[in-house]
């Protein structure tokens, strides 16, 4: 590549339309939002995802060391465990990731998560799809702080719901596990984390006080890439910012 990627992670049922202003305001830096693969394996894990997407990522020329990850909620889970199998493998990680309202910790998995995934398996994919629509969506936005707007875009997301993706994901992401040596492991390699969080997020608790660089925001919201559109932004530009090493492709990189 010569110049970064952005590539911007969504949540649990959620699509694009979740980055909508970060799309807009980054369009000539050629940011996009990936479909995550297929999982067929209701065992499948986040890290079988990240494999997955690493490839398809790889292929359009978008992972190497100057490559910007966005990870929103379960995409932050998906960003770090795609950066700690490049590290495994001995591949060049990418040099920031941006996590809003994402899970730096596994302790951040709340018990009531756990519980809503579990009682799901018991619902018809018909009864989800219609309580994501109808019965969900306006609660939640309404606990995110949404205008009309952005309360309608929601919606339409919800409509867009793949249930058997979504439970697929769902249980993965109950089976996830990053803890502190994670963490150091990203760091020791050069890997800048920064994130975003609501103090009374209504989704994910913010990562315990003793994780360092978190940017705290004193308000309850958890759509922060759209409610908070504009810190998200500069965060983005603060990780572009960021010095990357050269690429073993770049015809500047000095070679043996």
């Amino acid at each position: 590549m010569t110049r970064s990627s952005i590539v911007l992670l969504p949540g649990l049922g959620a699509n694009a339309r979740l980055f909508s202003p970060q799309l807009a305001a980054f369009a000539d830096r050629g940011a996009f939002v990936p479909e995550y693969p297929s999982l067929q394996d209701r065992t499948a894990s986040v890290e079988d995802l990240a494999r997955s997407l690493r490839r398809d990522l790889a292929s359009r020329g978008a992972l190497d060391a100057r490559t910007i990850l966005v990870g929103f909620s379960f995409g932050s889970q998906v960003a770090l465990s795609l950066t700690r199998g490049l590290i495994d493998d001995g591949a060049a990680p990418p040099r920031a990731i941006l996590l809003v309202s994402g899970l730096r910790r596994t302790s951040q998995l709340t018990r009531r998560f756990r519980l809503e995934v579990m009682a799901s398996r018991l619902l018809p994919d018909a009864v989800i799809a219609h309580a994501a629509r109808e019965l969900v969506a306006i609660p939640f936005a309404r606990a995110c702080g949404l205008d009309h707007e952005r309360t309608l875009e929601l919606r339409r997301m919800a409509a867009e719901l793949d249930v058997a993706q979504f439970r697929r994901l769902a249980g993965a992401a109950t089976r996830w596990r990053f803890e502190d040596a994670d963490e150091a492991r990203l760091r020791a390699s050069g890997v800048r984390l920064l994130h975003l969080h609501a103090e009374r997020d209504p989704v994910i608790p913010p990562p315990p006080a003793s994780v360092e660089g978190v940017e705290r925001l004193a308000e309850r919201a958890h759509l922060l890439t759209w409610t908070h559109a504009a810190r998200v932004k500069s965060m983005i530009e603060q990780a572009l910012a960021i010095d990357a090493p050269a690429s073993p492709s770049d015809p500047s990189c000095p070679r043996g």
